[in-house]
């Protein structure tokens, strides 16, 4: 089931679906923002239905066991958050790291 909500409305709708037994089965909630994940969670802890949030913010080894708890059914939903945190705003201008972390040396010639 797809439903696209604003902020208004969205917890009432997942309340109703919820009492009347429309969500079954393993599911996958996209929100925008990581406060609203979390937000999401505890709604659903209200309900005794177990959730994970995976962000961008977790580290990839947490990142990954999430899933893999998801997969192998320790809670019934995942909430995915579309926030995203820019790896590259950190680097330098002129230090480009290659594939294998390295830093690149640029060699300039001189006149």
């Amino acid at each position: 089931m797809y439903v696209r909500c604003t902020c208004s409305c969205y917890f009432p709708r997942l309340g109703i679906c919820l009492k009347l037994g429309l969500l079954k089965g393993k599911g996958l909630f996209f929100v925008n923002t990581t406060d609203g994940g979390y937000r999401l969670k505890l709604f659903l802890e209200q309900f005794h239905i177990r959730s994970a949030v995976l962000n961008a913010e977790l580290p990839l080894r947490s990142r990954l066991n999430i899933i893999e708890q998801f997969n192998i059914g320790n809670f019934d939903y995942l909430i995915a958050t579309d926030e995203s945190t820019d790896v590259n705003s950190s680097k330098k201008d002129g230090d480009d790291d290659d594939e294998g972390g390295n830093k690149k040396s640029h060699n300039k010639k001189r006149k």
